[in-house]
């Protein structure tokens, strides 16, 4: 698989998911970081449903962009925003992404077979920021005003893995992922 390279130490801590898991692991992490600490968390991160090519966005502006985003900046409208059943999902790509993560961009190929193609691993280099700009990313309106900078490493090829994803816009993986492999593997780490 040829890549540009990259140079990153990572040690990616145990498995978790959404939820109070995530919770807690988060205080973790900012525990070892504030210790010094080098760690990397992988996500996975959907770049839509397939009616919009957000990967280009995403892929040339280097960003990462989640939505909804109407409300306003997350920290300012931060109650609005978890009452929303999505909520969880902007407060992870808010709250819990840090400078120094990996994202992994998927996209759905079969929902019946599980099949999903990465399109990019990216690390982020920026802190939350609200951007106005991407309130209506195409024709349908989506607000994604939610957004990280993202420095992204693009296969020459889509990788295509089976397993591993969920239909769900950005969730953090567990070390044992299939995605976090092939995402190592395209980051040159092992």
């Amino acid at each position: 698989m040829d890549c540009s390279e990259a140079t990153v130490t990572t040690e990616v801590p145990s498995t978790t998911h959404m939820g109070e898991l995530a919770v807690a692991e988060t205080t973790y992490n900012r525990v070892r970081r504030q210790n010094g600490d080098s760690i990397m968390a992988f996500w996975q991160i959907a770049s839509g449903d397939g009616t919009v090519d957000l990967e280009t966005v995403f892929l040339k502006l280097s960003v990462a962009l989640l939505g909804p985003g109407g409300l306003g900046d997350y920290f300012d409208h931060r109650a609005e925003y978890l009452a929303l059943n999505d909520g969880h999902l902007v407060r992870a790509f808010c709250e819990d992404v840090e400078v120094g993560d990996a994202l992994i961009l998927k996209r759905m190929v079969n929902p019946h077979t599980a099949e999903w193609d990465i399109k990019g691993v990216g690390m982020v280099v920026g802190a939350y920021r609200y951007e106005p700009i991407f309130e209506r990313v195409d024709v349908s309106r989506w607000d994604m005003q939610h957004c990280r900078r993202v420095n992204w490493i693009v296969p020459k090829r889509a990788i295509r893995v089976t397993g591993g994803g969920a239909p769900v816009r950005i969730q953090r993986c567990a070390d044992d992922n299939i995605l976090v492999a092939k995402a190592r593997e395209l980051l040159g780490q092992q």
